[in-house]
């Protein structure tokens, strides 16, 4: 399967590639309208939530650079630059917008990591990667103590993650 930009050369955002960061995010409907369009073009009728937020991995590490201290999950969008606060808020953001629990891991050592709850298994999903775009990301199904110490040493609840 294969993934592209609008036809005018111009990313998801309309933001052309080359601009110029601005110090100014936008408002709040902005982001909305930014992640319905996201789930709009890239999101289709019959993926699993976890397909669904694997996508949205896939999106940030193809459409963003890591740039060291730019952590303002917006501005990764609108100016394809962020680190991994912004790489991994952004998932949880994404997520939780198309309805999958999700919560980003504040820890130091989770660098990058959101915890992601789809069809009754936990995943951590990891954005962060310092590389140029295309950045990969990874994915793996967590249970058990695993879990439990992610939760704890995160601060996280199970009941973040219930209906």
């Amino acid at each position: 399967m294969s993934y592209s930009f609008d036809s005018d050369g111009w990313d998801l955002f309309n933001t052309p590639f080359s601009s110029t960061p601005t110090r100014t995010a936008p408002a709040s409907s902005t982001h909305h309208a930014l992640l319905e369009k996201f789930e709009n073009q890239y999101i289709t009728d019959g993926m699993t939530d976890k397909e669904e937020a694997e996508r949205a991995a896939w999106y940030i590490g193809y459409t963003s650079d890591y740039q060291a201290g730019q952590n303002n999950w917006m501005l990764l969008f609108f100016h394809g630059k962020g680190d991994c606060l912004a790489s991994r808020t952004a998932l949880e953001n994404m997520c939780r917008h198309m309805g999958i629990k999700a919560r980003s891991c504040g820890n130091f050592d989770y660098h990058g990591k959101t915890l992601v709850k789809a069809e009754g298994k936990f995943y951590i999903i990891t954005t962060e990667y310092d590389e140029p775009k295309p950045r990969s990301y990874g994915i793996t199904e967590v249970s058990g103590t695993d879990l439990e110490k992610i939760m704890a040493d995160n601060n996280l609840k199970i009941w973040m993650f219930e209906s």
